[in-house]
């Protein structure tokens, strides 16, 4: 089977290869070959700023990794048969800005760690590990998901309309 460009001409994602296997229950319907019973899911997508988004069942979501400065963070975007265009494209404007997406972040957290003074140390060396636009309804909207504390506390907070909010930790 040939492999179809990374890049549509109108220079969005489209298919890089295809790749039959079982997808989560959860998923849209697809169809599936006659013969074999395999579903003709693509489980990849090229993006020009992102690059390769591929499936993860284990996440539900698109999972691609990037370095912003000096961290690794992964993206993971919402859709179904495939990523969500406006959740790819809000994800390919942090990755652009990433510097300005960091400071708004390490200020954010600056601030927390500062009104909450039993986790101020921890609080402080949090980094962002996950950045997830999982709702097409609400493109600007996203959690971020943070590494670097006490293993015991997940830390989390909202991203609204691209200012981080509600820093909190699900132990």
């Amino acid at each position: 089977m040939e492999t179809a460009s990374p890049l549509a001409p109108d220079g969005r994602y489209s298919p890089v290869y295809p790749i039959c296997k079982n997808h989560p229950r959860h998923m849209a319907p697809f169809r599936k070959d006659p013969v074999n019973g395999q579903d003709d899911r693509l489980l990849q997508r090229a993006h020009p700023t992102l690059g390769l988004l591929e499936f993860d069942p284990e996440e539900e979501a698109w999972v691609v990794a990037a370095t912003l400065g000096r961290c690794h963070v992964r993206f993971l975007v919402g859709g179904e048969l495939e990523p969500d265009p406006r959740l790819v494209d809000r994800a390919a404007l942090v990755l652009a800005d990433h510097e300005s997406f960091q400071k708004d972040v390490c200020r954010f957290l600056e601030l927390e760690a500062d009104a909450r003074s039993q986790f101020s140390r921890e609080i402080r060396h949090l980094e962002v590990a996950d950045v997830c636009f999982f709702w097409p309804d609400r493109p600007n909207d996203a959690m971020l998901f943070f590494t670097g504390s006490d293993d015991a506390r997940v830390w989390h907070c909202d991203y609204l309309d691209g200012h981080p909010s509600s820093l909190t930790f699900d132990s």
